[in-house]
């Protein structure tokens, strides 16, 4: 009995043993570096209220946590961000006042201590040295909906915004017009467009900042199998199943390809997503059926494909 405690002791040391060394392994340890805060420098004092907080990277962590406060972080008038993000830049629009920004990094394991910088906003009526800042619909986006709510970070001192959409297959301004105040939600058709905006006030603008929207309401086709036909028989375990995909949508199309092991599709084998027409695999022996569904880029789906079957030997 005794030999038997004192083997499952050495047993459960040993595990413990490998699961610390195993995470030590995976999460480095980080607490011993620091965080080099790049811009805005420290202690500066400006009248730019968009600003770029920027820090270096730190080898092995994961995200960094950023934080700004109004007035100090021992004596905080106001939390005005508290964000995680995994790249070391972060854009922010802020009120004037007196800010302290901080930086840590952090891994699943470990953290940086934080290092902090201060920073002054003045108050600043000259928008030509602004820079607005977009919010939605993020750049790049495709919309399913013909109506489409803009929105940016307010400016202090901008008694109102311009607000341009361009119609990027030819260049034509389908939208030009100024509102105190965002959001603001537009209609336009379906189609690839510039958005931008600038702040304003009587005598001086800010530089247009733009983005790019898709907005397509169309429901992509169903997509066609072509091989193999339905109720084919491979010869080996290796199959390639192929089909067509219609271009009719504006935005891209990708297509969820669906095996079942049964013809009730109540047990599926495979759910993959793909820009091809073509997918290869092995499956162990057995009787198979196969569907596709196309979805395009702003989110719109097409029906169903008739459901095929195959056979592996």
């Amino acid at each position: 009995m005794k030999h038997k405690r004192h083997f499952l002791g050495t047993l459960l040391v040993a595990s413990v043993l490998v699961v610390s060394c195993t995470q030590d392994f995976i999460e480095k340890n980080i607490s011993g570096q620091s965080v080099q805060l790049m811009a805005p420098g420290n202690g500066i004092s400006t009248s730019v209220a968009t600003q770029t907080f920027w820090w270096n990277t730190v080898s092995g962590a994961e995200q960094y946590d950023l934080q700004i406060v109004q007035g100090t972080f021992s004596s905080a008038i106001q939390l005005v961000l508290d964000t995680l993000v995994t790249n070391n830049k972060f854009t922010h629009t802020l009120l004037p006042g007196s800010y302290q920004w901080r930086v840590k990094a952090t891994n699943n394991g470990y953290s940086t201590p934080y290092t902090t910088y201060s920073l002054k906003i003045d108050t600043n009526t000259n928008m030509s040295t602004q820079i607005l800042v977009l919010v939605a619909p993020t750049n790049n986006f495709w919309s399913n909906t013909l109506a489409n709510t803009f929105k940016w970070d307010s400016i202090v001192g901008a008694t109102s915004y311009r607000l341009q959409i361009i119609n990027q297959s030819n260049s034509t301004i389908v939208i030009d017009t100024t509102v105190k105040r965002e959001p603001i939600t537009l209609t336009v058709a379906d189609g690839k467009y510039t958005w931008q905006v600038r702040a304003q006030n009587a005598s001086t603008n800010s530089p247009y900042a733009l983005y790019t929207l898709g907005v397509d309401t169309t429901t992509p086709k169903v997509p066609v199998q072509i091989t193999p036909r339905n109720d084919s028989i491979f010869t080996t375990d290796r199959f390639t199943l192929n089909w067509s995909v219609s271009s009719g949508s504006l935005s891209p199309i990708t297509t969820t390809l669906y095996i079942y092991s049964n013809p009730s599709m109540s047990t599926i084998i495979k759910d993959t997503v793909t820009s091809l027409t073509s997918y290869p695999d092995t499956l162990a022996t057995g009787t198979y059926y196969w569907r596709l569904q196309s979805v395009n880029a702003a989110g719109n789906k097409s029906g169903y494909s008739t459901l095929f079957s195959f056979s592996t030997p």
